[in-house]
């Protein structure tokens, strides 16, 4: 386990160095000073930048998430049950539910705009 921790630190330090080299390439001074502004892996307890003035999307970010949410309960679901009909039943809903969604909102998008 400490072996796999490691090795799993490692990779993520790596990647985090890398994409960080190539933010700072493109993006510049202003990427530079967020860095030095925003902790690198821990969160912040507090704001560390100010606000952006815009209003969360709550339902945007509950159904983005929905997926990990439904794919954690079915884990539990098995792990209390020992039954596979459910969280796979589960998982197939939830996946089923989420191409409508995209299909839906790929419709709305090509519709044309009245006049």
């Amino acid at each position: 386990m400490v072996v796999i921790n490691g090795v799993g630190l490692v990779f993520y330090w790596r990647l985090i160095l890398r994409e960080e080299a190539q933010l700072k390439a493109s993006q510049g001074a202003s990427y530079a000073a967020y860095c030095r502004t925003v902790p690198r892996l821990w969160p912040a307890l507090r704001p560390r930048v100010p606000s952006g003035g815009m209003q969360p999307r709550w339902r945007q970010a509950f159904l983005g998430e929905a997926f990990l949410w439904a794919f954690a309960a079915a884990l539990a679901i098995f792990a209390v049950t020992l039954n596979q009909k459910v969280p796979v039943a589960l998982i197939y809903l939830v996946l089923v539910l989420y191409a409508v969604r995209v299909f839906a909102l790929r419709g709305r998008r090509k519709a044309p705009a009245a006049r």
